[in-house]
C-alpha cells in the first residue's frame, strides 16, 4: 500500500480492505495488512507461549506474521505452570495486564509478553494458635498460597488464649 494513503480510510470496501482516494484520482481497494511481531521475556524459571486468533503467531516457534485481509488479531499470552502473564511491552498494549492484546489497522506491532515465577509457601502451624493471610488460614488446612516473585504475602500469626503472641510482618519471596 502506498505510504501516502496508509491513513486515508475513505468509503467502503469489501471485509479486511480499505478503500483509498487520493485528489483527482478513482478510489482503489487495498487489503488490511499489519505486521506482528512477538517476543517473550520470562527471567529465571517462568516460561510461557503466545498465539493469535486469527492464526498466525505461535511462540515459541513462529514469532512474526503478516495479518492480510483481516481487521485485527488478538495476540494472547498463556503462562505456564509456576508462573503468571505480568505485561505487554510495546504499541498498543504497552504496560498491559490483561493477556489478549489486540492489535488492528494497517500499522505494525512490536510486542514483548513479559512473564515470571510464582512462588509457592506451605504454612502449618504447630500448637494452638491459627496463622491468616491472602489465600491461607491455619491451621485447618494446611494451604499453599502462590505470588509473583518480590510481591509480599502478609501472613498474621494469632497465639491462642494465654499464650505468647506473635507479631505478624510482611514476607517476600
Amino acid at each position: 500500500m502506498p505510504p501516502r494513503f496508509r491513513r486515508a480510510l475513505l468509503g467502503t470496501a469489501p471485509l479486511g480492505a480499505v478503500l483509498l482516494s487520493a485528489p483527482g484520482s478513482a478510489g482503489a481497494v487495498y487489503p488490511v495488512s499489519f505486521d506482528v511481531n512477538v517476543t517473550t521475556d520470562a527471567p529465571g524459571t517462568a516460561s510461557g507461549s503466545v498465539d493469535s486468533n486469527p492464526a498466525g503467531i505461535d511462540c515459541p516457534g513462529t514469532m512474526q506474521h503478516d495479518f492480510t485481509a483481516v481487521l485485527s488479531a488478538d495476540i494472547v499470552a498463556h503462562p505456564a505452570t509456576g508462573t503468571r502473564f505480568d505485561h505487554w511491552s510495546g504499541a498498543p498494549c504497552e504496560s498491559s495486564a490483561d493477556a489478549t492484546c489486540t492489535v488492528s489497522g494497517v500499522d505494525s506491532a512490536d510486542l514483548t509478553a513479559h512473564f515470571v515465577p510464582t512462588r509457592a509457601l506451605t504454612v502449618n502451624v504447630a500448637g494452638p494458635g491459627s496463622v491468616t493471610g491472602d489465600g491461607i488460614a491455619c491451621p485447618t488446612p494446611a494451604r499453599t498460597p502462590s505470588t509473583s516473585g518480590g510481591a509480599p504475602l502478609v501472613l498474621r500469626a494469632v497465639a491462642s488464649r494465654g499464650r505468647s503472641r506473635l507479631i505478624s510482618a510482611p514476607l517476600v519471596l
